[in-house]
């Protein structure tokens, strides 16, 4: 379905080249859910744009669907983009003046699809994802949940090869984000191939396969994570061997300074230990780990194991 070899994308900012995506090779198979996750910054928005044929590669081979798009016209792109890509956004891009069922017919009236199909078409999508007794609302009449069905059923109108979804789940409340992805988990199970473009990696756990981005590079998720860690570990192991190290001089060779409380004057960083790729973020640790530190049990039983 996808298959990507040695993209390049590159920027011009001022007198300075960011090299967006560095030699990307990406592989998605027919049937395939694979979810890409990666923070702000990472390369994810442009592979996104390069993968839903929105902008063109500086280097490398792009396959889609057994064809290769990298170097057509961009009116080529704009009709591939309209017969093989189901877009679905985070914002939804759903028209205010336009009612569920006129957002959903619009691709199709690009498509030149007659009448009659079209409304066949349009009926049968939002009620695949149950909306049927909403077609005549405008997106302002919707819930956020259901402004994001209206756009799945947009995307799947025109009976895609691939559906697209960037950050499907951002704009929605935790609810509404189940459902979205338990929506997406049918349309897979229904033979849709799906790519997962987030930054959450409890919704990209969702996805039968994962794969990271950083720095304009792939990686599976498990090799992401182990070099994650060992950057990690390595920070931590230098910070935590200079704790208690007294300045050459006269100092050398005391012991590290204590506070009143009898407490070291220094901890080791918390946001420099290792970590998995959930759990708390360091932001949030810190405050209950300075909690913990202050409940006079903690302090009691560090000052009982140091005269132990």
């Amino acid at each position: 379905m996808i298959k990507m070899t040695g993209i390049v994308k590159r920027y011009q900012m001022g007198s300075e080249v960011l090299e967006a995506l560095d030699h990307v090779d990406l592989q998605v198979e027919q049937r395939e859910f694979v979810a890409i996750i990666g923070p702000s910054g990472s390369g994810k928005s442009t592979l996104m744009n390069i993968v839903g044929c929105l902008d063109y590669p500086d280097e490398g081979e792009y396959i889609l669907d057994g064809e290769d798009v990298s170097q057509l016209s961009p009116r080529q792109l704009a009709i591939i983009r309209n017969r093989k890509i189901g877009f679905i956004f985070q914002q939804f891009n759903l028209l205010g003046k336009l009612t569920a069922y006129e957002n959903v017919e619009l691709p199709l009236i690009y498509q030149g699809v007659p009448l009659t199909q079209r409304k066949r078409l349009v009926t049968q999508a939002l009620e695949r994802v149950g909306l049927a007794d909403r077609m005549k609302h405008r997106p302002n009449e919707l819930s956020g949940g259901q402004q994001q069905r209206v756009a799945i059923a947009r995307a799947l109108s025109t009976s895609p090869a691939l559906i697209l979804a960037d950050e499907p789940t951002g704009n929605l409340d935790s609810k509404s984000g189940r459902e979205v992805m338990e929506m997406l988990h049918q349309l897979n199970q229904q033979g849709n191939t799906i790519l997962l473009i987030t930054h959450d990696n409890d919704i990209a756990m969702e996805a039968g396969r994962r794969l990271a981005i950083h720095d304009g590079k792939i990686f599976s998720s498990e090799e992401y994570l182990k070099q994650a860690n060992e950057a990690r570990a390595t920070r931590y192991r230098s910070r935590s061997a200079g704790i208690g190290a007294a300045p050459a001089g006269e100092n050398a060779g005391q012991p590290a300074a204590e506070n009143p409380q009898g407490e070291p004057a220094c901890q080791p960083a918390a946001q420099n230990a290792p970590v998995g790729m959930s759990g708390p973020e360091p932001e949030q640790a810190q405050p209950r780990m300075a909690a913990a530190q202050a409940d006079p049990e903690y302090k009691a039983a560090g000052r009982e194991a140091r005269q132990a």
